[in-house]
């Protein structure tokens, strides 16, 4: 299984969302796609939520990905293919009611 992870709240609310299928897990993936592009992040991205994966008897492997030509989606669809992964836990960023009636939404 993998778990995207960019530390946002979309992804750790994700994550929460998740636990019960990660507990049913054989292995859990904490990817991070160009962390070096990414804002306000730690030096060691994908640590913290190691750690509390850990906290939940949960062994996770961090893996770091570049996206090459920043498609991060099509990042995303070759680790989990290249690693036969079949699950991927992601979270997504959402507008207003407002905003989605006037704009549309494509989440």
């Amino acid at each position: 299984m993998i778990v995207v992870w960019n530390e946002s709240r979309e992804a750790a609310r994700a994550v929460s969302e998740a636990m019960p299928y990660l507990r049913g897990a054989r292995d859990v993936r904490i990817v991070v796609v160009d962390w070096d592009r990414l804002a306000d992040v730690h030096t060691e991205p994908g640590a913290d939520m190691a750690h509390l994966l850990e906290h939940h008897s949960l062994a996770s492997t961090i893996d770091y990905v570049d996206s090459g030509d920043g498609d991060v989606s099509a990042a995303l669809v070759r680790e989990a293919e290249r690693r036969s992964e079949n699950l991927i836990v992601m979270g997504g960023y959402g507008h207003s009611r407002l905003r989605e009636w006037l704009l549309g939404d494509t989440t």
